[in-house]
C-alpha cells in the first residue's frame, strides 16, 4: 500500500478513537440481548428464522458471540474498526472517481470524502448500537468493495476481478437489502466511465458479464427468501409499500433536509411540526425541489460542464443508494434510530459534498472542507452524549429492577422503547433481564406497551384499574406516547389480554380475559427506576 494511503487510514483510526473514545463501554440492549437470547436457547438456526433473511452477517454475528460474548469493548471495536475501513473505503473510491473527472491525482477531496463519512453525526447508530448494527456495516463495505472491483474490472478486464466482484456482490445481497441497488448503481458507474473514456467493455459485455449476473443473484435471493419465509421482501415485505409515489417522494426530500440543512441540530424546534407535515403530504415538493437543486449545481458549475457533470452523476448514485430505504422508517428527522438506513447512501453524499465545496469555492475550498470536518466533530460529539446517557439509562433499569424478580408474572406498562431518540429496550426488555438475571425467565416478563422517552422523568399520569380492566395514560404529545413492537402504538390481542390503544397513542386499556395472576406486578418506570403502579 502506498505511504499515502496508509497514512490516510492511520489517521482515520486515530481521528475514531479519539472521537468516540468516551463509547467503549455503550452496549444498547434493544434487540441486542433477544439476539443473544436467540443464540443461547435456540442457537443460530433458531435466530435465523425469527430475524430474517440476513443469511450472511447474522452468523458472522453468531460466531463473533461465541468468541467475545457480550463484551461492550470488544463489540464497539469491532464496529469503530469496520466503520473506519468504510471510511477508507469511501476515500478510495473517491480518490478513483475524481482521478477519472479531472485526468490527475487530488489529494484533498478524496480525504475529505472519507473524513466526512467517518465524523458525520449521522453515522452514530450504525457504529454504536451494536452488535445489531454490524448487519448494516458489514453489507457497506460488502458493496462498496464490489464498487471498487468494478472500477478496477473497467481498466483490467481481468476475469479474475471479475469473480471477485460477483462474489462480493452475492455476500452483500445476501447480508441486507440495501445491496439491491448495485445493478443500477454500477450503470452509472459504466456510463461515467464510458464518458471519459475509461470503460475497456463494451456496454454489451458489461450487461452479460455483470447485470445479468447480479440480476441472477438478485432473484435467486427472492426465491429463497420466498421459500424459506413465505415473502419476498423482509422491510416491508412487499413490493407495493415501495410503489407508493406520495410517501416515497416525501420521505426523500426528508432525506434530502437531513443531510443538506443538518436538519435535526436546527434551532426550529416551534416549525418543526409543519415542515414534516409538508415532507408527508406533498411528495411532490420533493421531486421539485430535487430538481431544482440540480438545476442550481448546474447552474454554478455552467462555466465548467465537466464539473456539473459529475456533481449530478454523484448527486443521481445518492438517490439511487436511497431507493431501498425510502419507503422504510422516516422519522430520522427528529430521532437517531432509523438513522442506519442512511449509511450506505451517504456515501455519495459527502463525496458529492467534498466536490462542490472544492468545485465551488476553489481557492477557499481547503478552509470550507476543513470546517465542515469540524462542524460535523461538533455534532457527533453532541450525538454521541445522547448514546452515552441512553446508555446510563438502561443500565440503571436493569439494575433497579431486581426487587420484581420475585414476582410470578410482571407487567410492564412503560418500557423505554427509545431514550431521546435513540433505541433503548425496543423488543429486548425480557431477554435483557433474564440474561442479566438467571432466576428470571423471560416468560415471566411481559411488556404491555413500550414508550418513547425524552427524559428519565417522562413516565405515565394515571394507572387505574377496575376489577380485570386497567386504564393507563401517558403525557400529552403531539406524536403518540406509546410504542409496539418498535414502532407507534397499535392495538393487539394475546390469548391472556387485550391492549386497546387511544387515536392518539397517548392511553390505554388493558383487559384480562380471566383474574388477573397472582403474585403479579404492574410497574412503570419512575426516573432511572421502575415503581410499582398499582
Amino acid at each position: 500500500m502506498p505511504k499515502e494511503k496508509l497514512f490516510v487510514l492511520f489517521a482515520f483510526i486515530a481521528l475514531a478513537i479519539i472521537a468516540y473514545r468516551n463509547c467503549f463501554g455503550i452496549f444498547i440492549p434493544g434487540d441486542n440481548y433477544s439476539l443473544f437470547y436467540l443464540f443461547e436457547n435456540g442457537g443460530l438456526e433458531e435466530a435465523t428464522n425469527n430475524l430474517g433473511p440476513f443469511y450472511f452477517s447474522v452468523p458472522v454475528i453468531f460466531f463473533v458471540y461465541k468468541l467475545i460474548g457480550a463484551s461492550s469493548f470488544l463489540w464497539v471495536s469491532i464496529s469503530l474498526g469496520l466503520h473506519v475501513i468504510n471510511s477508507f473505503l469511501v476515500y478510495s473510491f473517491a480518490s478513483k472517481m475524481f482521478y477519472k473527472e479531472s485526468g490527475k491525482n487530488n489529494f484533498w477531496v478524496p480525504v475529505f470524502s472519507g473524513l466526512f463519512f467517518l465524523l458525520s453525526p449521522y453515522q452514530t447508530e450504525a457504529a454504536l448500537w451494536i452488535p445489531t448494527d454490524i448487519q448494516i456495516l458489514l453489507p457497506a463495505s460488502l458493496c462498496l468493495c464490489c464498487l471498487l472491483l468494478l472500477l478496477d474490472y473497467f481498466s483490467s478486464k481481468q476475469k479474475s476481478t471479475l469473480y471477485l466482484l460477483h462474489i462480493a456482490f452475492l455476500f452483500a445481497v445476501f447480508s441486507f437489502e440495501t445491496a439491491f441497488v448495485l445493478p443500477l448503481l454500477s450503470c452509472l458507474l459504466f456510463i461515467f466511465y464510458k464518458t471519459k473514456n475509461g470503460a475497456e467493455i463494451s456496454f454489451r459485455n458489461f450487461f452479460r458479464e455483470v447485470l445479468v449476473v447480479q440480476a441472477g443473484i438478485i432473484i435467486f435471493y427472492f426465491l429463497v427468501t420466498k421459500a424459506v419465509f413465505g415473502t419476498w421482501l423482509w422491510h416491508g415485505g412487499n413490493f407495493e409499500s415501495g410503489l407508493l409515489f406520495a410517501p416515497v417522494a416525501g420521505n426523500l426530500l426528508k432525506y434530502c433536509a437531513k443531510f443538506f440543512l443538518f436538519y435535526r441540530y436546527l434551532p426550529i424546534t416551534s416549525l418543526d411540526g409543519l415542515f414534516r407535515q409538508l415532507f408527508t403530504l406533498h411528495g411532490t415538493m420533493a421531486v421539485v425541489s430535487i430538481l431544482f437543486l440540480l438545476a442550481l449545481i448546474i447552474f454554478f458549475v455552467k462555466n465548467k460542464r465537466s464539473d456539473g457533470k459529475f456533481l449530478a452523476w454523484l448527486f443521481s448514485c445518492f438517490l439511487v443508494a436511497l431507493l431501498p430505504v425510502l419507503p422504510l422508517d422516516s422519522s430520522f428527522l427528529t430521532y437517531l434510530y432509523p438513522d442506519r438506513y442512511g449509511y450506505l447512501p451517504s456515501v455519495f453524499f459527502y463525496i458529492f459534498a467534498a466536490s462542490c465545496i472544492f468545485f465551488l469555492l476553489k481557492r477557499s475550498s481547503l478552509a470550507a472542507l476543513a470546517g465542515y470536518a469540524v462542524l460535523c466533530w461538533l455534532l457527533l460529539s453532541k450525538t454521541i452524549a445522547v448514546w452515552n446517557a441512553d446508555n446510563e439509562y438502561c443500565a440503571a433499569l436493569v439494575q433497579n429492577y431486581k426487587p420484581f424478580i420475585q414476582y410470578n408474572k410482571v407487567y410492564v406498562l412503560n418500557m423505554p422503547t427509545y431514550y431521546k431518540g435513540a433505541a433503548a429496550f425496543r423488543s429486548a426488555f425480557a431477554e435483557t433481564i433474564s440474561m442479566k438475571y438467571d432466576a428470571s425467565p423471560a416468560e415471566n416478563i411481559h411488556v404491555i406497551s413500550g414508550c418513547y422517552q425524552e427524559s428519565s422523568a417522562d413516565s405515565l399520569t394515571s394507572v387505574s384499574i377496575t376489577g380485570n380492566l386497567l386504564t393507563v395514560s401517558g403525557p400529552k404529545m403531539k406524536t403518540p406516547f406509546f410504542s409496539t413492537n418498535g414502532g407507534w402504538a397499535k392495538s393487539y390481542e394475546t390469548e391472556a389480554y387485550k391492549v386497546s390503544f387511544s387515536p392518539d397513542g397517548c392511553s390505554y386499556t388493558l383487559a384480562f380475559k380471566q383474574d388477573i395472576p397472582k403474585n403479579s406486578a404492574f410497574i412503570c418506570t419512575s426516573n432511572n427506576t421502575w415503581k410499582k403502579a398499582l
